[in-house]
């Protein structure tokens, strides 16, 4: 057991113990490995020599704390024995999903220790807020009496401080055997062993960032190691009691060919376009660590035993049509989620509702809100115990995704051919029907099939049909390109440049929307052409393809498009002009848009004339119309927020401003005497400002005003 409190203990000859298994992390940042802490004197036993984080600190915030999100680097290069309770991983979709472990009930008897490490002081382990760590331990026990329906607690027994020979520079998992074996802690059912170290974080291999270690000593033991508290720690302990209790991570199936299912391979996925992003769920506690503590899925709730055992509806084998109703997850209701079986396939999947109800207040917003697909992760864990979420994008992965559920109007198709489809939603129910394989396949199967044998080039394919994207559309990727289909724009393939540049959009997520046509060629300079639901692209071999839309597109369209005075794009939409507009280049100019003025074109002399008066962000400000031509001796110009740029053949394009353009138009702007302006605006001091016409010249002063002389 354990040593008394208090004692300090430093090196004890070891004790057979029971084998404990490698911990996994709660997920932080990659980090380059830190050099090894140089040995110095021993600093006096008062001074504190670590940095102590405020309890509002959150290591993911904060540039320099080097936190890492990612796998613990020798947590998948290893089998792990987790007790007899564990079922085979094959029990899990073969068994229809049931629990792994057997449904628990107890109280968990928590030892708190506070560990001095060598090297760290009395002040430097007193800087350990004890406060922050017990009341970590009771949001713990509040969080998994809520997911076990009272069935589990944790209360703390024991707390004391011990004295190890572990060094704070040690990996984390070395500091957890080193402790326990100089405490001769046992596993013991329904027990379990918490240590706060005097560190902001903890390091594995030299790597630091660690933000908690968790350790499955068996079904109802475990052991959990932490760095100072901070705003993270309640989350934290919360995420690394999970793995005490016999659950693995929460990771997200991400694939760069877009793939909303995969089959399993053994421990890995069947597409190598396709991995785990680990912790990559962030709608889930075993997730990335956050603040807040959402609910843990459906599948580790089944697979903990957790809850009253009536939660997670059993639809069987997909045979025919089924109607399900899910209730938010978070919630209390009874069947409020379900599973099914693909018949193809055998394998299980989860479907649960994510509302901004209870532990999911925080995170089931925006595109977290809706309705969350989950199977068995294949590549981490251990019999069956981590999940993956199938989401709409698999292309996106990790921290910044932001949209891991199904929206109403959506389906989800598993590699077998099963389909899920969002009927409707909202915060307190969502109807889903779940469909055999083969039954009513959507019209796009058969017209991506059309579309592409009409598409020379497009080759064989490499995926099959993929249906669920946003609005109901489908897509299937070959050799060449890809085809996408929705019911109001066809089947259209994109393919080459142009699908490239759609791709930097978004493809059919992004601002453009689905395509419309299929590709037209034969433009100016060899270019090409696709018409999207938002705009369209256009490229040449010279150029590259750009994609154009809106005020820009329609600017662009008055001047006769590639065929017109602007040319092709030559760069995309950039934001950030004064105003909030934006611009785009093209061969011959450019398109500036504005808030309350719209989008017009300038180029040539005009344009060079504006450059010179610093764009927007001068002056005249934004163009206000496009360019007018017709005027005498062949001449133009364009209108402007701040004023006006004249053009004419042999004397360029010169904006009068102010007073003196007011002038000017007195004597009949350029059919007057004076013609056309010849030069810009000169000022020699603040006092006196000329600008030279064809016909003479115009003069400012404070006490005169702008005086025209005209030529002999």
């Amino acid at each position: 057991m354990l040593t008394g409190p208090g004692t300090e203990v430093t090196a004890v000859p070891e004790e057979p113990v029971t084998p404990v298994q490698e911990a996994t992390t709660t997920p932080v940042e990659p980090a380059d490995a830190a050099p090894t802490e140089v040995e110095e004197a021993p600093a006096a036993q008062d001074e504190i020599t670590s940095f102590v984080p405020d309890l509002t600190w959150n290591p993911l915030d904060d540039p320099n704390s080097n936190a890492r999100y990612g796998d613990d680097p020798g947590d998948h290069d290893h089998e792990h024995d987790h007790g007899s309770g564990a079922a085979a991983m094959s029990g899990l979709d073969d068994g229809g999903g049931l629990a792994a472990i057997a449904p628990r009930s107890g109280e968990y008897k928590i030892t708190l220790v506070t560990v001095q490490l060598t090297g760290k002081t009395v002040a430097d382990t007193d800087a350990i807020n004890m406060t922050a760590a017990r009341n970590s331990i009771d949001s713990a026990n509040n969080y998994w009496r809520s997911a076990s329906d009272g069935k589990i607690s944790l209360r703390r027994v024991n707390e004391f401080r011990h004295k190890s020979a572990a060094r704070i520079t040690d990996s984390y998992s070395s500091i957890m055997d080193t402790v326990t074996r100089e405490l001769k802690w046992q596993a013991r059912p329904y027990e379990s062993l918490v240590i706060f170290v005097p560190h902001k974080d903890l390091s594995y291999g030299g790597s630091w960032g660690i933000l908690g270690g968790g350790f499955t000593d068996g079904p109802t033991s475990g052991r959990v190691i932490m760095p100072y508290p901070s705003a993270l720690t309640n989350n934290v302990v919360t995420h690394e009691f999970g793995h005490v209790l016999g659950v693995h991570h929460a990771n997200t199936l991400a694939c760069n060919n877009g793939r909303q299912d995969v089959p399993r391979n053994g421990r890995s996925w069947g597409d190598g376009n396709c991995w785990s992003a680990e912790y990559g769920d962030v709608t889930d506690l075993m997730g990335y660590a956050q603040v807040s503590q959402p609910m843990i899925n459906s599948l580790m709730w089944e697979y903990g035993g957790f809850g009253r055992g009536d939660e997670i509806q059993n639809l069987g084998k997909i045979t025919n049509d089924r109607q399900v109703t899910l209730r938010p997850w978070a919630g209390r209701s009874a069947n409020r989620a379900a599973k099914f079986t693909d018949p193809v396939s055998n394998e299980v999947y989860y479907l649960e509702l994510r509302t901004p109800e209870g532990y999911d207040a925080a995170t089931a917003v925006g595109g977290n809100r809706g309705v969350k697909i989950i199977k068995q992760d294949p590549v981490y864990g251990w019999d069956g115990n981590a999940s993956a979420a199938l989401t709409p994008n698999s292309r996106i992965s990790g921290y910044g995704n932001k949209s891991l559920t199904w929206q109403a109007g959506q389906t989800f198709t598993t590699h077998a051919g099963t389909r899920v489809r969002i009927d409707s939603m909202d915060n307190g129910s969502a109807q889903i029907r779940v469909m055999a394989p083969g039954a009513a396949a959507s019209p796009g199967v058969s017209a991506i099939a059309a579309a592409a044998s009409r598409t020379p080039g497009l080759g064989a394919t490499t995926t099959g049909v993929v249906c669920g994207l946003v609005r109901g559309g489908c897509y299937q990727k070959f050799q060449g390109g890809d085809i996408h289909w929705t019911s109001s724009t066809g089947a259209q393939p994109t393919k080459g440049g142009i699908r490239t540049a759609w791709g930097t959009t978004g493809y059919e997520n992004g601002r453009l929307g689905y395509p419309t046509r299929a590709e037209e060629c034969g433009l100016t300079g060899g270019g090409c052409y696709q018409r999207d639901e938002n705009g369209g692209i256009h490229g040449t071999p010279a150029i590259g393809a750009r994609p154009t839309r809106g005020g820009i597109r329609t600017a662009w369209g008055t001047t006769g498009y590639e065929t017109g005075g602007l040319g092709s794009p030559t760069g995309s939409e950039a934001g950030g002009p004064a105003g909030g507009g934006c611009y785009q280049k093209f061969q011959a100019g450019d398109t500036h848009p504005a808030p309350g003025v719209g989008a017009h074109p300038t180029r040539a002399g005009i344009r060079t004339a504006w450059a010179n008066t610093g764009y927007e962000r001068g002056s005249l400000r934004s163009p206000t119309g496009g360019e007018v031509c017709g005027l005498v001796k062949g001449g133009c110009y364009q209108n402007f927020q701040g004023g006006a740029i004249p053009w004419a053949p042999g004397v360029g394009a010169h904006p009068p401003k102010g007073a003196i353009r007011t002038a000017w138009a007195n004597t009949g702007y350029e059919t007057g005497r004076l013609g056309y302006p010849t030069s810009s605006e000169n000022c020699t001091t603040t006092t006196r400002c000329t600008q030279t016409y064809e016909g003479g010249t115009i003069t400012w002063t404070p006490t005169t005003g702008a005086t025209p002389r005209y030529n002999r």
